[in-house]
């Protein structure tokens, strides 16, 4: 992470990248959110959660993506697309829920301080430790087949309650907005 990042000082586009922003939720979100929230135009957090979730799709998917491109062209010939969106849909569902949930209760948490395009940001950027984690158990899983469910179990509860605790975070710095001129 940048220095700049860890002072809690606001991301440029061309210096604060991916990596630094993604690292800075994990390792200093406070600081993260903070800068993310002090940033004047759009942070680029909504096209790294998205990259990362067609990353992770790609990744933990691998072997049903194969089988059913390959399945289409052995077969009928048909397209395989239809058949990859709704694999696409079961594995990014609850990811788009807990985004979308994070920016409304951090629109609601903001009150009159709201911004709808600052808190589906920062929404997106508490995914992030459920996303890693998931991304996690699910390359071990791929690794070595058969996890318990209790595993998977806690591995969800644990990030679900990291990403409740960004958005508690994520609404003290929405609070901190300056209201907008009516």
């Amino acid at each position: 992470m940048t220095r700049a990042a860890a002072a809690g000082e606001a991301p440029r586009r061309a210096g604060w990248g991916r990596l630094a922003r993604t690292g800075g939720m994990l390792a200093t979100p406070r600081a993260a959110l903070a800068a993310l929230e002090r940033t004047s135009e759009g942070s680029g957090m909504i096209g790294d959660v998205v990259i990362f979730i067609l990353l992770r799709f790609v990744a933990t998917r691998l072997r049903e993506l194969v089988v059913i491109v390959w399945a289409g062209f052995e077969g009928s010939g048909r397209l395989a697309l239809p058949q990859i969106l709704q694999l696409l849909q079961q594995a990014v569902f609850l990811d788009l829920v807990v985004i979308l949930g994070a920016a409304v209760v951090i629109s609601v948490g903001a009150g009159r301080r709201r911004r709808a395009d600052r808190d589906i940001e920062l929404g997106a950027a508490c995914w992030l430790p459920l996303g890693a984690l998931g991304t996690a158990a699910e390359l071990v899983n791929f690794a070595r087949p058969g996890l318990p469910q209790a595993l998977w179990d806690g591995v969800v509860l644990a990030g679900l309650a990291w990403t409740l605790g960004l958005v508690v975070l994520a609404i003290t710095a929405a609070r901190r907005r300056e209201l907008a001129s009516s």
